[in-house]
């Protein structure tokens, strides 16, 4: 089935400088290895897109409407459709001092942030400092290497991904979902209280429930907490016990 607006699309991609071949950026593990922009924080999976919610760049998603599960394709994208043309006028100079009063210290390639505009410092010298304002990816040519891994019909499986989307720290294969009339149950693991910030994660999880699937009106959040572990450790001290109890009976033989 052709990809269409409001679908829920699972996609692999690698993202180039065309004219340098460079990756940028990718959700592929060994992509980014190997092109030495691996970080240990980012998570490496299939993205989520939801066609017309903006998460890629809205001429990318265009460009992904018709397109199947398991089709692979190189999409290239202007610098109008991608970051804009570089504006000269976004290139501003300012004095040093500026800086120094704020105890930033300038140099090539510092990200900074003037009059409530991030800019990268691009010039240092004779006292002043040249700030370009233009989007860093702002020029170039893009190249999207996209497949399209999956097509989400199944209601479950989508509450299952805006979840994880959200709450990354839980495995999908963790998070059981039930669905009654306008009631949606999660049952969710005992991990789920050592994430941070989880009331704001599960706030932003709420918000998308309702956009995307209105037939609920209610969640119901269950966590499990699993207290085996206290039947294990009174088991070890019983057999810790044992050895120690035939002992004093031993010595009450001897006596």
């Amino acid at each position: 089935m052709p990809i269409k607006d409001g679908d829920f699309v699972l996609v692999n991609y690698v993202m180039r400088i065309k004219d340098q071949n460079k990756v940028i950026d990718t959700n592929i593990r060994e992509e980014a290895e190997k092109a030495g922009i691996f970080d240990e924080k980012t998570r490496y999976e299939p993205l989520l897109v939801i066609i017309g919610e903006g998460i890629l760049l809205k001429s990318l998603e265009e460009k992904l409407k018709g397109l199947e599960k398991g089709d692979e394709k190189e999409i290239e994208l202007s610098p109008a459709e991608a970051f804009g043309t570089r504006d000269p006028n976004k290139i501003k100079v300012y004095s040093a001092k500026e800086f120094s009063m704020r105890g930033i210290i300038p140099r090539p390639g510092l990200e900074v942030e003037v009059g409530g505009r991030r800019g990268t410092v691009i010039s240092v010298g004779g006292g002043r400092v040249i700030v370009d304002f233009n989007h860093p990816l702002a020029g170039k040519t893009l190249m999207y290497s996209v497949k399209i891994l999956d097509i989400l019909e199944d209601e479950e499986r989508k509450i299952v991904e805006l979840f994880h989307r959200w709450v990354g720290g839980i495995p999908k294969e963790e998070i059981e979902v039930t669905k009654e009339d306008s009631v949606l149950t999660l049952k969710l693991p005992e991990t789920l209280f050592f994430i941070d910030r989880v009331g704001l994660l599960i706030r932003g999880f709420q918000r998308d429930i309702s956009k995307y699937i209105p037939s609920i009106d209610t969640i119901r959040f269950i966590e499990t907490i699993t207290l085996k572990k206290k039947e294990k450790e009174k088991k070890e001290v019983s057999e810790e016990l044992q050895p120690q109890q035939e002992q004093a009976a031993g010595h009450e033989d001897k006596e």
